[in-house]
């Protein structure tokens, strides 16, 4: 059996714009390009998403601090 990975990315430019209206936002949607000139839409319920963001970045930022104040490894980055 082969497992194929693929990966999406999106850069999103003025990131800080687009970050403070995310914020203030009940849903966001998103309009793909796709083959042949037609395009797929998908759309997401922001509903915890600012509590879930910066949880995330706490975490990375202590992750962070401890990788730099010694060399250990935290539990945390099991699952990262």
């Amino acid at each position: 059996m082969k497992i194929k990975l693929f990966f999406n990315v999106f850069f999103i430019k003025p990131f800080d714009d687009v970050d403070n209206l995310i914020k203030q936002a009940n849903n966001v949607g998103f309009a793909v390009a796709m083959e042949e000139g037609t395009f797929k839409v998908v759309r997401f319920s922001l509903s915890g998403s600012t509590y879930a963001i910066e949880m995330m970045r706490l975490g990375a930022e202590m992750l962070n601090e401890s990788k730099s104040n010694n060399k250990l490894k935290m539990r945390s980055e099991e699952y990262l």
